[in-house]
């Protein structure tokens, strides 16, 4: 079995007096790919967050590598983890290159001008995702989706073996995000750990090793895909009735 790469203790959350997360116990393997689900407001990204030390838990603790991430420098834990958000703005009229580039920083500093391996990096990266015609454009004059990618591109840069990506999915359109979830089985496949919150329970079933329901704060299930996104779990998590069909990677959900 695998070692644990990220891990939490009885992890809790609260904000303005009201609990987000409580009792948290996971245990995250590498190479895995762990997908987060759960309705609205359940603690998705605040979990994501609590794992970069982005947020201090009001209960508990997360390990990385078996070392307390409270203890851990931030340059440390970016060594190891990247993080993909939903959404950035950056703060000077940056081109996608750039932006892309930016994961380099991260542990070279930000004195370090980039060399002419980082460049390589990029462009690798970069037509790695299908984006390098979008090298030198502006990185707030493209899609949404686009900009999306381009945040994966930065995170790849970045080096880091664990991949926390909150909602990458969002604003992709289809094709986009069959590439995407195939790169993710691609780099779990290279030894790369990922964990990514989601709203679309077939994308889990096509490319998670695991799925974790997160339901009023909790843990309402945790284990294989098509054990816990059962149409009666989607009901009483999401509200709505679906019949599953398919076979493996190939199921789908569709109304009841």
């Amino acid at each position: 079995m695998s070692r644990v790469v990220i891990s939490t203790q009885g992890l809790g959350f609260d904000r303005d007096r009201r609990v987000i997360l409580s009792d948290v116990e996971l245990a995250i393997r590498a190479a895995e790919i762990v997908a987060i689900l759960g309705a609205n407001g359940a603690g998705k990204s605040t979990l994501l967050r609590l794992m970069l030390k982005l947020l201090r838990p009001a209960r508990g603790s997360v390990s990385l590598y078996g070392m307390p991430l409270a203890a851990m420098r931030r340059r440390d834990i970016a060594a190891a983890v990247a993080y993909v958000p939903q959404h950035h703005t950056p703060p000077f009229p940056y081109t996608v290159a750039q932006v892309a580039g930016l994961g380099r920083l991260v542990t070279s500093g930000l004195l370090k001008l980039p060399g002419a391996r980082d460049e390589k990096r990029v462009q690798a990266v970069l037509e790695r995702l299908g984006i390098a015609h979008l090298a030198q454009r502006d990185y707030t004059g493209i899609s949404g989706g686009e900009r999306q990618l381009v945040l994966i591109a930065r995170a790849l840069v970045q080096g880091a073996r664990i991949l926390l990506m909150d909602e990458p999915d969002v604003g992709l359109d289809y094709g986009n995000q069959r590439r995407l979830l195939d790169l993710m089985r691609a780099l779990a496949a290279e030894g790369h750990t990922i964990v990514f919150t989601t709203h679309h329970p077939d994308h889990t079933l096509y490319a998670a090793d695991r799925a974790v329901l997160i339901d009023g704060g909790k843990i309402l299930a945790d284990g294989g895909p098509a054990s816990v996104l059962t149409p009666q779990v989607i009901h009483a998590v999401y509200g709505v009735r679906v019949a599953r069909v398919g076979h493996g990677p190939h199921i789908i959900f569709v109304p009841a």
